[in-house]
């Protein structure tokens, strides 16, 4: 029996020989279309990483001047920027706010904004002491605040 399964391998294996010979443009084809397939995969990759690296690869410019908070009306009080947290908490964000500040020749309020609103509006920047507070805050006094 295992003398039987041998013989008809070899017959077999005999022919497709004979066949890929006899075909051996089709038997290239089946050989290198792999190949190709691989490099074309590959090739999209590298060009796939290369926009990647390009989108990435973005130089620090300045922040051009920002313009100040303006209103319709002179009565109605405008704070350019409102920032969380509050001032002196992380002295890395109020480094941050003073440079912006002085770029832009914004003042800014040691005091948060919820503690002197509406009466004592002097200055262009306030903070305040949460996220939570200043979503309330926004969405309690509308059209006063250019960016929080």
């Amino acid at each position: 029996m295992l003398r039987h399964l041998l013989v008809q391998c070899g017959v077999l294996l005999k022919k497709n020989w004979w066949l890929s010979l006899r075909h051996w443009k089709v038997t290239l084809i089946q050989l290198v279309s792999p190949i190709a397939f691989v490099v074309v995969l590959f090739l999209l990759q590298l060009l796939y990483k290369n926009v990647q690296n390009e989108q990435n690869n973005t130089t620090a410019t300045s922040l051009s001047h920002v313009p100040k908070c303006t209103t319709l009306h002179s009565f109605y009080p405008c704070v350019s920027i409102i920032y969380s947290p509050t001032r002196g908490q992380y002295k890395h964000i109020d480094a941050i706010i003073d440079h912006f500040a002085h770029a832009n020749g914004y003042s800014i309020s040691d005091e948060p904004i919820d503690r002197v609103y509406p009466k004592n509006i002097e200055h262009d920047i306030y903070s305040i002491q949460n996220q939570e507070n200043m979503t309330d805050f926004i969405i309690k006094h509308p059209n006063i605040t250019q960016a929080g």
